[in-house]
Formats: C-alpha cells, sequence, structure tokens
C-alpha cells in the first residue's frame, strides 16, 4: 500500500509542475542594408539617406549609380509562443579602411506585437551613411547594432553594404586639328577618329592634321559611356574676325561605350567633317566642342 500512495504522489507532482518559461523569438537581420553604389564627387565628403521603402532621400556629395535596398529584420519565432511586443532602437557604427559612418535611425514599424505567427513579423530599416573625401573604389561591408526591447532586451547585428566607384577623369591629349589647306571651292576635309586626313576639292597641305584624342580614367572592368556632338555641328570662327566654317559628323574609334581594362584607364579618337563654303578668308579658325564620360 505504501508502495501505491508514492507512486500516485509522484504523478501528481508532474501534472501540477508549471510549462517551461519560452522566450520569445527577438529579430535578426534577413537582408542587409545596401547603399548601392556611390560615386564620390572629388575632395568631398559625401552623404547618402536611405529610408525603410528603400527610396534614396538624399545624396550629397556624390552621385548614386542605384542598387540601393532597406534592410530587414524579422523575429523568428514558430506558431505557438506567447506574444510579444518589440521596440526597436539603431546604434551608430563606423566601418572599412576610410572610416564610414552609418547611423541606423529609421525603423518600419518601430513597435509591433509578434503574436506567434510561423515566420515571425518583419521590421524594415533605413540609416544615413558619411563617407569621408577621396575613399579607395570597392565594396565596404560593416555591421551595426540593433536592440530589440520586449521583455527583455537583446541587441542583433545588421549588415551593411556600401560600394565605391571611382570617379570617372577625363583628360584631353591633343586637339582636332583638320592642318592647313587651300581652297577654291567649296569641298570638305575628313578627319577620321585615328588621325587619318582626307578631302574633297580641297588641297590639303601640311602635316599638323590629328584627331582629337582622350584618356580616360575610372574603375577597372567597368564601361564607360561616351557623348560627344554626333548628330549635330559646331562653328568655327576665324581669329580677328567673324567669318566661320562649320564642323560636323563626329565620329570614335571606340564607339559610344569603352571598358577600362584591368588598368582602369582607356583612350579614344574623335573625328570629324569641316565643310568649306565657297572661298574663305585666309586665316585660323578655332572652336570648341564638348565630349563628356559617364558610368
Amino acid at each position: 500500500m505504501r508502495y501505491v500512495r508514492f507512486f500516485l504522489f509522484f504523478l501528481m507532482t508532474l501534472a501540477a509542475m508549471p510549462a517551461p518559461a519560452v522566450e520569445p523569438g527577438y529579430p535578426i537581420a534577413t537582408a542587409p542594408l545596401d547603399f548601392g553604389t556611390i560615386i564620390q564627387t572629388p575632395n568631398t565628403v559625401s552623404t547618402v539617406v536611405l529610408d525603410t521603402g528603400g527610396l534614396l532621400v538624399s545624396i550629397s556629395g556624390a552621385t548614386s549609380a542605384g542598387g540601393y535596398s532597406p534592410g530587414e529584420i524579422r523575429t523568428q519565432k514558430s506558431a505557438g509562443l506567447r506574444s510579444e511586443t518589440i521596440t526597436l532602437s539603431g546604434y551608430r557604427t563606423t566601418f572599412g579602411s576610410c572610416n564610414i559612418d552609418v547611423n541606423i535611425h529609421t525603423f518600419f514599424p518601430v513597435t509591433f506585437t509578434d503574436t506567434g505567427t510561423f515566420g515571425g513579423v518583419a521590421s524594415k530599416w533605413g540609416a544615413t551613411a558619411t563617407i569621408p573625401a577621396n575613399c579607395k573604389d570597392g565594396v565596404y561591408h560593416g555591421t551595426a547594432d540593433i536592440l530589440a526591447t520586449g521583455s527583455t532586451q537583446e541587441k542583433q547585428p545588421l549588415p551593411i553594404r556600401i560600394t565605391i566607384q571611382a570617379p570617372l577623369t577625363l583628360t584631353k591629349l591633343s586637339d582636332l586639328d583638320f592642318g592647313e589647306m587651300l581652297t577654291s571651292a567649296s569641298g570638305r576635309v575628313y578627319i577620321a577618329a585615328n588621325g587619318t586626313r582626307t578631302a574633297l576639292n580641297v588641297t590639303l597641305m601640311g602635316s599638323t592634321a590629328s584627331a582629337a584624342n582622350f584618356q580616360v580614367n575610372g574603375l577597372p572592368g567597368t564601361n564607360v559611356n561616351i557623348t560627344h556632338p554626333a548628330a549635330g555641328q559646331i562653328l568655327i570662327t576665324r581669329q580677328g574676325g567673324s567669318e566661320t566654317m562649320s564642323v560636323a559628323n563626329f565620329t570614335l574609334t571606340s564607339g559610344s561605350v569603352i571598358n577600362l581594362g584591368l588598368s582602369g584607364s582607356a583612350t579614344f579618337g574623335v573625328g570629324a567633317t569641316l565643310a568649306v563654303i565657297g572661298s574663305p578668308p585666309v586665316g585660323v579658325y578655332t572652336g570648341t566642342f564638348q565630349v563628356t564620360v559617364s558610368y
């Protein structure tokens, strides 16, 4: 009889024990905050602000080449865990060889109730990045902490990524020069993008003619777009006078896109056609045209 009583008491004790406490599933990062590709203005500190919707709120001291997106955090509960109201707050961090400063300041939602739904509840986050002047190009990775406050507090690291792309520089190596010529009637002088000079109804003289040549430097391996007045014309004016001739049909050695290769540098030439109308006055005719490069 004593044995039976002891056994029943033991079973009753087990049934009366409270269920063990289950801690809430505090958030972890499920997507990094990506500031995308930033092209800094030389010698200028850059500031980039992203919001929780993945929009570029503002940028100064740089231009954006896109690719930005908000970070995401998500509670990691399984169904059946108890409800928990969680408030999020962010920290400031500095990372990378050029000490990029990132301040996490925006969450949406910033406070939410996790009801134990399988897969949890998501919150997006935005931040401000301050990038010192003349950071070396490359991809920078860092982390910043958030504080999730519910019945307890827990810090979680959030991943951050910024890609800095070297600004393009364009250097003129030589002018577009049609050289010396004799004219007695209307004609044409052609300078090919590789510098070859030919003519129609014009007598060519001397050997100083050349195509315009440029060197562009930037991020190795990237494509660069070249814009020039291909469809338009410019006027060149006689020095000391007002007479003009027109230059049109600009051409490129490289086409409108050039790759910078492993060195991050490439050269290209620009040619054009000079229209000679009638017998223009003797003199030196000069003008300018614009070439731009962009990623």
